[in-house]
């Protein structure tokens, strides 16, 4: 059996399609420029998606760019993980009763 080592990788980037674009940084990490605010609005709007500005507007700005120069009729995707939760007040902990039994006596 011959191990994944570095050709595994670079056989990988080879065929892969992803391709890295920075023309949507906007400046910087949680910078805000016209284009982000308009995908933003947009997919409020037309999407009834709630988009922030510092990762996922800037990917809806991307695509919506790209949607716009596309003569093809390809299929595009938007996938929105929501993997940020809001977090809850400091008044909110739960009770240590609502814990698994396993975890109580961390807390004892």
């Amino acid at each position: 059996m011959r191990p994944l080592g570095r050709w595994f990788r670079k056989q990988a980037l080879r065929q892969s399609r992803i391709v890295w674009r920075d023309a949507f940084y906007a400046g910087g990490y949680a910078a805000v420029d016209e284009a982000t605010t308009s995908a933003v609005q947009f997919a409020a709007e037309h999407l009834g998606l709630k988009l922030d500005t510092t990762y996922t507007g800037k990917a809806m700005a991307a695509l919506l760019s790209d949607l716009e120069a596309s003569q093809s009729s390809t299929s595009n995707l938007f996938w929105n993980t929501y993997n940020s939760r809001p977090l809850g007040s400091a008044s909110s902990e739960p009770s240590r009763q609502d814990l698994p039994d396993q975890f109580r006596r961390y807390y004892e």
